[in-house]
């Protein structure tokens, strides 16, 4: 049989409450022993000075769990302050009452004088009432306090656990927009480069055809992946490469520079693509003789670099400041996204010519994601 969670909440607050107000009880009758021995020079039992705390301290924690649910639902506002005082004010009246009542039905009321027990009466009920108010005041405000915090602590970090979701979930949605981004580009470059070789050359169109159809697989395989591990990333690369060299022959060198240690690095998923369609676009096809393109991987420090060089003619210096191309805009806004201050792209012309990306993210080994 299924516990109610209400009942199963009740009973770990009163647990909780049993377990604090006994010890208070002990406290509070260590300090009764202690004050008889300093004060009157007279020695009382342990359990003679704690006894009469858990017959007071014990109804508290009975108490305690309609106190939490009953401040739980009067709710703190300050345009209505007026409805909340007067709220407490039942429930501190309330709880007062149930106090007595309690005290008079679970445990005897002795005379402080002669020790006997007095019978239990609406005259003994009224005046545990009064004995006990200036007690339950102490009770009462700390308990509705401390809920109060409690609620407020708790209803923050929830707010503050639904604006990370909601962050976290934006940021997902707009990766997810930049990749599919990609997609469109990079296919329609090559169904470009496909449509021109069809009259030409049948039998490397539908090469390129097959090429094609083996790298919208993988790709749409890992569309619902925001981070790969590199040897899988290369892996996609190498697909896309192999398109690219059947356009270009001789004319195009890709080689792979990859350090073993980086091989399981994790990477966003097609990162490196679109840098290496860039430096064919700005290489390959700026020049009469034969390109190569170079994609190298190495660890430095904490963090994985990865480098695409080409032997091209380098950036223009009109686009130093702000490179265009659909490819390199999203790249930079999906590493912004990822990795925040901790990643880094770059892009050189170097001195012997052509042009040097530079990308440069945390090094994430394993399983583990950015």
């Amino acid at each position: 049989m299924r516990v109610p969670r209400r009942l199963r909440t009740w009973t770990i607050q009163f647990a909780i409450a049993f377990v604090v107000w006994s010890v208070l009880a002990v406290i509070y009758g260590l300090q009764w022993v202690r004050q008889a021995l300093v004060m009157e020079d007279r020695r009382i039992p342990l359990g003679t000075a704690v006894w009469p705390a858990f017959e007071t301290y014990w109804i508290y924690a009975l108490l305690t769990p309609a106190t939490i649910e009953f401040a739980l639902r009067v709710e703190f506002r300050r345009d209505q302050m007026r409805r909340f005082v007067l709220s407490h004010a039942a429930g501190f009246a309330v709880f007062s009452i149930a106090q007595a009542v309690l005290r008079l039905l679970l445990f005897p009321v002795h005379n402080p004088h002669t020790g006997a027990v007095i019978p239990r009466s609406w005259a003994m009920l009224y005046n545990l009432l009064w004995f006990y108010l200036s007690d339950n005041i102490f009770m009462y405000v700390p308990i509705v306090g401390g809920t109060m915090a409690w609620a407020a602590y708790a209803q923050n970090r929830q707010r503050e656990l639904s604006q990370t979701q909601l962050r976290a979930q934006l940021a997902s949605a707009e990766l997810q927009i930049l990749k599919m981004q990609l997609h469109p580009h990079f296919l329609f470059n090559t169904l470009q480069a496909i449509s021109t070789l069809v009259g030409k050359d049948p039998q490397t169109a539908k090469r390129m055809i097959a090429l094609l159809g083996d790298l919208l697989r993988a790709t749409i395989d890992r569309s619902g992946e925001q981070v790969v591990a590199l040897r899988d990333e290369l892996d996609l690369l190498d697909r896309y490469v192999q398109i690219e060299q059947v356009r270009f022959g001789d004319l195009l060198r890709v080689e792979f520079e990859i350090d073993d240690a980086t091989q399981e690095a994790r990477v966003p998923t097609l990162i490196l693509q679109p840098l290496v369609e860039n430096a064919i676009r700005h290489g390959a096809r700026s020049q009469s003789g034969p390109a190569t393109v170079c994609v190298r991987s190495s660890v430095c420090g904490e963090q994985l670099r990865l480098t695409i060089q080409d032997n091209g003619p380098g950036m223009p210096a009109s686009e130093k400041r702000n490179p265009a191309g659909l490819g390199l805009e999203n790249t930079r806004a999906r590493l912004g996204h990822l990795y925040g201050a901790g990643q880094r792209l770059e892009l050189e012309n170097l001195p012997a010519g052509g042009l040097l990306v530079t990308v440069e993210i945390p090094m994430c080994p394993g399983e583990q994601a950015p």
